[in-house]
């Protein structure tokens, strides 16, 4: 059975059976976190070391490094994986035998055809609570954040435009607020959840949704809604929108 490592929404590390796996440092986190999104690509230890220990002197943050590799593997080949491919300059993470989440819905939203599961992977923002490190990693870091967040946004409209004859499902309701909650004046999250709510027999709702939006935007931009947006809301206010 594979570990398991979930970077949505903060940070964990589980063994197969589940039993939660410890990294020495915070840093080790995040240089775990960083190699298992690079899609496999080797990276260089002088690129490492800058991105995490840039503080550091050269020679120091090499030898951070090295430690927090050498602790990394300690913790993982105690279940029987090892994912890191160290030689002697490049450093790359072999996916065998650890699942991380942040790919696993990244795979799903884009292939599109199964977002339901894409949506209940989708538990926050990537590595959230994990800032101010270095510049450089903050850079990847937003880079990451957006990516992802996109096609979070992605999956909530399919989700909102298909058939589901029994109703909006609690996963697309649950993916719509917490989008909501970090970006506030996200345009399409308002109309998927407007949509949302008319397919549970909650027009009153999205009415209320509608009007909240509006408001928002109008305090903070001193904009009005798009066109898509004031089409819905006549649409669902005129009772003429049906999911």
């Amino acid at each position: 059975m594979k570990c398991r490592l979930t970077l949505l929404g903060g940070f964990a590390l589980e063994s197969g059976n589940g039993e939660e796996l410890t990294l020495p440092t915070r840093k080790d986190k995040l240089l775990l976190a960083y190699l298992a999104l690079s899609d496999g690509r080797p990276q260089t230890r002088q690129h490492l070391a800058g991105l995490l220990w840039d503080h550091r002197g050269e020679t120091q943050a090499r030898n951070n490094l090295k430690q927090s590799l050498a602790g990394m593997r300690r913790v993982l080949r105690q279940t029987g994986v090892d994912p890191l491919r160290a030689g002697q300059d490049p450093v790359a993470f072999d996916p065998e035998g650890i699942e991380v989440d942040a790919v696993k819905f990244a795979r799903l939203a884009t292939a599109a055809r199964a977002p339901e599961q894409a949506a209940a992977i989708y538990r926050g923002e990537l590595l959230d609570g994990f800032d101010g490190v270095s510049a450089e990693f903050e850079d990847w870091l937003c880079s990451e954040r957006k990516h992802l967040s996109t096609l979070a946004v992605g999956v909530l409209e399919q989700l909102a435009l298909s058939p589901a004859p029994n109703g909006a499902s609690d996963e697309a309701m649950r993916l719509g607020r917490h989008l909501l909650v970090r970006y506030r004046l996200c345009e399409p999250v308002y109309r998927a959840l407007m949509r949302l709510h008319v397919r549970k027999a909650e027009r009153s709702e999205a009415l209320k949704l509608y009007a909240a939006f509006r408001e928002a935007l109008q305090q903070d931009l001193g904009a009005a809604p798009d066109a898509k947006t004031e089409e819905l809301y006549r649409d669902i206010l005129t009772n003429r929108y049906s999911s």
